[in-house]
């Protein structure tokens, strides 16, 4: 695109002309905004008469998403056993970062200095008496365009 300008001075009636040429490139669409699990649980039960606190990389550095995709969050979904089915826990359908249940819970973080497509987490749990805890990671993602970030062999679904 090229752009001219011209003015005229009134004091001595000269003009002055001016160009300029604006190149637009392709546009680079947005990346898309997904929210990925990881395919396998952490699950602890506890000890006879005892509780537990545990930490867990989960996976511990391999596989990564595809290059590009960007990790922009990570959370945890409290999983139980209800009729029969692993599925998230009533009333914590809903990934969050942190779950107090009273009898069992768990914080989810993601350590520091990681490539942005690492899915390396922590999950910190607890749990008492005779109960089991399961998380389930979920990871917000960041997916550029012509990517697929649950591309990492089995690792990654979209649901629970």
């Amino acid at each position: 695109m090229t752009i001219d300008v011209s003015s005229r001075d009134t004091v001595d009636n000269k003009s002055l002309t001016a160009s300029h040429q604006i190149k637009i490139g392709p546009q680079v669409p947005e990346p898309q905004r997904r929210t990925l699990y990881w395919s396998s649980y952490v699950a602890d039960w506890s000890t006879f008469g005892n509780g537990g606190r545990y930490d867990h990389l989960v996976p511990p550095g391999e596989p990564s998403m595809p290059e590009g995709c960007i990790v922009e969050g990570v959370r945890g979904l409290l999983m139980d056993k209800i009729d029969g089915q692993i599925q998230p826990a009533r009333g914590y359908e809903t990934p969050q970062v942190s779950v107090n249940q009273g009898s069992v819970g768990f914080t989810v973080s993601r350590p520091e200095g990681l490539a942005p497509n690492s899915l390396t987490s922590q999950v910190h749990d607890w749990h008492n008496g005779f109960n089991i805890v399961r998380v389930k990671v979920v990871y917000d993602v960041l997916q550029p365009s012509g990517v697929d970030c649950e591309d990492t062999g089995g690792v990654l679904t979209t649901s629970p």
